[in-house]
């Protein structure tokens, strides 16, 4: 019995790591999204790793932020002809790297990539899950004014009177 209380305790910490590290992410650990852009294909699994076609542009490495709104990829496929320093001092041949930035959107779709330094590469995912108060806010306005443009006002949101 003791031995079951423990292992319970111990799954509810890492549960509690888990919720505290990913949160609302953590819905998409098992996903992948893919899209088209340039003349490649990008497939990003959230959390875990991202591909352009067959070639591997990292895999999670941490958090860049506290906010969680951008996290590290390395680890990639080797860079032909570009090199870097181990943590032995050694000199390799570079590994593809970059970070995943996450914007609020309507829905979860990968809609930039950028390779601003060879191998080094900018994604950017847009994911409802990110989005806070001030920014859903913000989209209904804008929603609000395109169907008001277009004639199709909606009706007022509760404790709201329709302009």
């Amino acid at each position: 019995e003791f031995y079951k209380r423990n292992l319970n305790k111990k799954i509810e910490e890492a549960a509690e790591v888990v919720k505290r590290d990913y949160g609302s992410l953590i819905t998409l650990e098992q996903k992948c999204f893919s899209a088209h852009i340039d003349k490649y294909n990008y497939k990003l699994c959230p959390l875990r790793d991202v591909k352009q076609d067959s070639t591997s542009l990292g895999y999670f490495a941490g958090w860049v932020d506290e906010a969680r709104r951008k996290y590290r990829i390395a680890g990639g496929t080797k860079c032909y002809g570009l090199t870097e320093v181990d943590a032995s001092g050694k000199t390799v041949q570079a590994s593809r790297s970059g970070t995943v930035s996450l914007t609020c959107g309507t829905t979860h779709a990968v809609i930039a990539v950028t390779e601003n330094k060879p191998c080094v590469y900018e994604i950017e995912f847009q994911t409802f899950l990110v989005c806070d108060e001030a920014e859903v806010e913000e989209h209904h306005r804008q929603v609000n004014e395109k169907l008001a443009v277009a004639g199709k006002g909606i009706a007022a949101t509760e404790g709201e009177e329709e302009k």
